[in-house]
């Protein structure tokens, strides 16, 4: 933690004019970001607010921060209801639309599959099972058109940590999406979607 807080005293800078001190202050602004997120991380909820505040004025950070935030309260079970409240709007227009942003395509789709996993989490871990479900489902979707096999084993991971508690609907729809278009073969009757 101690690097964060050095890199974020520059006054050993001796130049001086416009440019200079943007540079200065973009490098502060970063280092306060980084040392919210790892403290958010480390579970210290107490920056939330502070991070929350950051996040509104760099709103091309948002999808980022709505990320780490995530990130935190799935590894610390912290609750971040409200954050997700007052970012309602913003995350039901980065589920439906794919590329928001300045970054590449891919990267831009890998952000977005990453916030909708974190998501996904989120809810089963509180046991709003439908909703995280349905964004587990459109995560495993996501990773498939990166054809990013890590994520897809993680999202697989997370279902069979909850396929207890998930309906043969929910179960079916899974099983559809991972063999590219057949269920119910312990059935015996084999259904093609698509092809």
């Amino acid at each position: 933690m101690g690097y964060k807080y050095a890199y974020a005293d520059l006054s050993w800078v001796r130049e001086q004019g416009d440019a200079v001190e943007h540079w200065k202050n973009l490098f502060h602004e970063w280092s306060m970001a980084n040392i919210y997120i790892t403290k958010l991380l480390s579970g210290d909820i107490t920056v939330l607010g502070s991070y929350v505040s950051y996040i509104d004025k760099h709103r091309n950070e948002l999808v980022m921060g709505l990320l780490h935030i995530l990130r935190a309260a799935n590894k610390n079970q912290l609750n971040i209801d409200r954050t997700l409240e007052l970012y309602q709007l913003e995350i039901e227009e980065i589920l439906n639309d794919l590329v928001k942003g300045s970054y590449s395509r891919n990267l831009a789709m890998d952000r977005q599959a990453n916030l909708i996993y974190e998501l996904a989490y989120y809810y089963l871990n509180k046991e709003e099972h439908s909703k995280g479900f349905d964004l587990l489902l459109k995560t495993i979707i996501n990773f498939q058109n990166l054809n990013n096999e890590k994520n897809i084993l993680e999202c697989v991971t997370l279902f069979e940590r909850f396929r207890n508690v998930a309906n043969q609907e929910i179960q079916d729809q899974y099983q559809t999406q991972l063999l590219g278009g057949f269920s119910h073969e312990e059935k015996g009757c084999y259904i093609s979607y698509g092809f």
